[in-house]
């Protein structure tokens, strides 16, 4: 039988069906009706659903996963998991972190990780190689600076990322539209590369929305994986599928 794995996030949600590990197809919804989008893409079996939110789930989606699955876990702070967190207020560490840190943790056991998640917010957490999530930091993610330079100011624009990252050679704005552009970009650029150097050991993951964006201008290697927070979720699924229903 399948796992259903579903990640609501602050803009979109995502799921797909998982069997023995290895993804599906991947469903992007926005909206309101994210029930009503699940009946109708959903066929077959599901054994374990396992859900992470960063908003308040809808109590009907939950009624709804239990009478679709045999297993409904709902991904927190409590969830045991195989990665065990550090972190000294735990009923505020937000399930796409706890994901990503467990899928990180199922790809590259044995190594220190380094995972830098790129959406409405810049989240950088560290992974031990006994998988230990240590914590890590929240800042803003690349579209919120451009909205909040707007927002805050009274004459700057609202500007979009250019659509491919420039050469850090040009990188000095000879207007107003490209000192902001190149102002945000090297700002996440300087941010993400000073927690590189500091972690020189850990392997580096990029996920989220804007991953591919940054990967190319990185001065040393690292993996791209978009879907880090679903491949953890799988992991969890299979990590409980002995457990009873929760």
């Amino acid at each position: 039988m399948a796992d259903l794995l579903i990640d609501i996030g602050n803009s979109i949600s995502k799921f797909t069906v998982s069997e023995n590990g290895k993804l599906g197809d991947i469903f992007r919804y926005e909206g309101d009706n994210l029930i009503d989008f699940l009946d109708r893409e959903l066929d077959g079996n599901i054994k374990t659903a396992v859900v992470s939110s960063v908003t308040e789930i809808n109590p009907f989606l939950i009624e709804y996963l239990k009478l679709k699955c045999e297993r409904v876990v709902i991904l927190d702070s409590k969830t045991d998991s195989p990665v065990r967190t550090m972190y000294e207020t735990p009923e505020t560490l937000g399930p796409d972190r706890i994901a990503a840190a467990i899928g990180a943790y199922s790809l590259m056991k044995g190594s220190k990780c380094l995972i830098f998640d790129f959406g409405t917010a810049l989240t950088v957490d560290i992974v031990t190689e006994n998988g230990e999530f240590k914590g890590g930091n929240i800042s803003l993610g690349l579209r919120t600076r451009y909205e909040a330079i707007n927002h805050y100011t009274k004459k700057l624009p609202l500007l979009t990322p250019p659509e491919e990252l420039p050469e850090r050679s040009r990188m000095l704005g000879k207007t107003t539209k490209t000192a902001i552009e190149y102002g945000v970009i090297s700002s996440m650029l300087f941010e993400i590369e000073g927690y590189m150097e500091k972690y020189p050991d850990h392997k580096v993951i990029f996920t989220g929305g804007d991953a591919f964006y940054f990967a190319d201008k990185m001065k040393k290697p690292i993996f791209v994986i978009c879907n880090l927070v679903l491949i953890g979720l799988s992991y969890l699924a299979q990590y409980k599928s002995d457990e009873k229903d929760i």
